[in-house]
């Protein structure tokens, strides 16, 4: 089988970038035959975004005759796709919380979307916001989750032990909700001395300095960051943290979540947080003062994550997913 893999830009600071790597590096040992296809690197909103989908627009029609074409993001509109492929939807962020042009970016996604020959979503939530977004679909889908990197998986449960709370992910995402998290910190912070540890992009350095600030809060002596950290120290570094403070709007999947868990820490987050329930089930939820007493308890008696949760986190690879993918792919196909 030969698949062409299309996303405007294969950065692994990205979500998008970070899936597409997991199964370029995949879907070859279970015996396809891959190619990727990609953008010019540079600012989404300048030239280079147009430029990029007409390259690839046009790396399409060359390969669609021989390749299932799979779009890694429907959002990165190709305007002139046709032929047998398959999208993959993260989520419904741009019609959720983006202006005006994240609502055009939607709705140019919609259009492959609608004209895909099969969805891939990465979370029953995500399918169903789709849903609710654009109609009944009546194209066939499934859901496959998003996997755990494999130091997460590696990591041993820890049983010694632990120091401060943990943040995972991008401040300025819109999904994210970082006034909150601050707010939340500083009353468990004023319960008990304890450090938050932020692992974030460098990209975000003036923005958590800025932040800090108009919360009243000292770096490094309150918040300490850890910037473009590779997954091997966030796995240790997770594995002796008190809990992962996960204080968001909502999640297309909520990936820290779960590597945290499988490195056998909690996970605290709020009770208006919308999270996928192959998610939620393993964090602990609650308003936010229950936030604040549950992690005031974590710091007088720190403990991993149940092993019922750690087993279920481990369940989820980068494996599993490629492998689901092709079988996937393999369905397509046959009842093209």
């Amino acid at each position: 089988m030969r698949v062409a893999l299309i996303n405007l830009s294969f950065s692994s600071r990205s979500g998008t970038g970070r899936y597409a790597a997991e199964l370029l590096a995949r879907l070859p040992k279970l015996g396809l035959q891959v190619i990727r296809v990609s953008g010019f690197e540079g600012n989404p909103a300048s030239a280079y975004y147009f430029a990029s989908v007409m390259y690839a627009s046009a790396r399409v029609q060359a390969l669609r005759s021989t390749h299932l074409i799979h779009l890694l993001n429907p959002y990165a509109a190709l305007f002139t796709t046709r032929g047998k492929f398959v999208s993959t939807v993260h989520d419904t962020f741009p019609l959720e919380y983006g202006g005006l042009a994240g609502r055009l970016v939607f709705s140019m996604g919609a259009t492959n979307i609608k004209r895909s020959a099969a969805l891939i979503f990465n979370s029953s939530l995500t399918m169903s916001k789709t849903k609710r977004a654009l109609g009944e679909l009546e194209i066939p889908s499934q859901v496959i989750p998003l996997g755990v990197s494999e130091p997460f998986l590696r990591q041993e449960t820890w049983h010694g032990d632990r120091e401060g709370l943990a943040f995972v992910g991008l401040l300025r995402n819109a999904h994210k909700d970082p006034h909150s998290l601050m707010e939340i910190f500083k009353e468990i912070k004023r319960a008990r001395s304890v450090r938050l540890h932020v692992f974030t992009s460098s990209r975000e350095e003036r923005y958590l300095a800025s932040l800090c600030a108009r919360h009243g809060l000292s770096i490094p002596r309150d918040v300490v960051p850890h910037f473009d950290r590779g997954d091997q120290e966030l796995a240790l570094r997770l594995s002796r943290s008190v809990a992962l403070l996960h204080v968001v709007r909502s999640e297309g999947f909520g990936l820290p979540i779960l590597e945290a868990v499988a490195a056998g820490t909690r996970a605290l987050v709020p009770k208006g947080a919308d999270l996928p329930q192959e998610v939620s089930k393993v964090a602990t939820v609650g308003d936010a003062q229950q936030i604040v007493d549950q992690a005031v308890r974590s710091v007088d008696s720190p403990r991993p994550a149940p092993d019922w949760a750690i087993s279920y986190a481990k369940g989820f690879s980068w494996d599993r997913t490629a492998r689901e993918t092709a079988e996937f792919y393999a369905k397509v196909l046959k009842e093209a």
